[in-house]
């Protein structure tokens, strides 16, 4: 099977969070939104995200 991991980073900054998915459907609609919500919460309240282009990657783990 398959594994992905879904990775958050800016334009700026390469990697804030990642987190696995047991499948890319899983990986896009599930695991990529909850990142997205939780890192805009967190960096929401130190401005970071000001001038920066979000950038939320999937990609097929190499170990799994």
């Amino acid at each position: 099977m398959s594994r992905f991991v879904v990775t958050l980073g800016t334009n700026q900054r390469d990697r804030l969070c990642s987190r696995p998915a047991a499948t890319r459907r899983e990986a896009l609609e599930v695991v990529a939104p909850q990142i997205l919500d939780e890192a805009i919460a967190r960096e929401k309240a130190r401005s970071w995200f000001i001038g920066e282009i979000i950038v939320i990657k999937v990609e097929q783990d190499p170990a799994g």
